[in-house]
């Protein structure tokens, strides 16, 4: 699904208010062009992470709490965000992706990896559609403080936005 046009136009219309937003639409393209699997995970998480702007030092216990109001928040969701992120740590570390995986056969490991490439890139897909629908959504994300007052917001005063 591909975030729709008018959304888009506004954030480059306005990309000097958008930058944060801007930079992770940009990460999401980029992910959608990577080759290897291990990338495009990175890139898909780049572009989550604008959107749903982790503390530093709290990055992957903020990326899954955050992330999963556009995916759910069962134990299924929650641990298919953390195999995202940490894979997404091993790709930017420069690890190779395989290490991550602990007592997984070898004709596993790519399958799962392709597995969790697409599926960040399903909700990658999802979250920039969310926010693209509507300008009074988009404007939510402007800069770092609206960002900031969005997930300031109760989880229910979230879930109805």
């Amino acid at each position: 699904m591909i975030p729709t046009a008018k959304g888009s136009r506004r954030l480059y219309a306005e990309q000097k208010r958008y930058m944060r937003l801007t930079r992770g639409f940009e990460a999401w393209t980029q992910g959608i062009n990577a080759r290897r699997d291990d990338n495009r995970i990175r890139q898909f998480v780049r572009a989550i992470e604008a959107v749903v702007k982790p503390e530093i030092g709290k990055t992957r216990k903020q990326f899954i709490q955050r992330a999963q109001l556009f995916v759910g928040s069962t134990e299924s969701p929650r641990k298919m965000l953390g195999e995202i992120y940490d894979l997404r740590s091993c790709a930017e570390h420069l690890n190779d992706v395989r290490s991550y995986y602990i007592d997984e056969p070898m004709s596993e490991i790519d399958s799962r990896t392709a597995l969790r490439a697409f599926q960040a890139e399903l909700i990658t897909d999802h979250v920039y559609h969310r926010i693209f629908e509507t300008g009074e959504f988009q404007r939510m994300f402007i800069d770092d403080s609206s960002i900031d007052s969005f997930w300031n917001k109760s989880e229910q005063e979230r879930r109805n936005l």
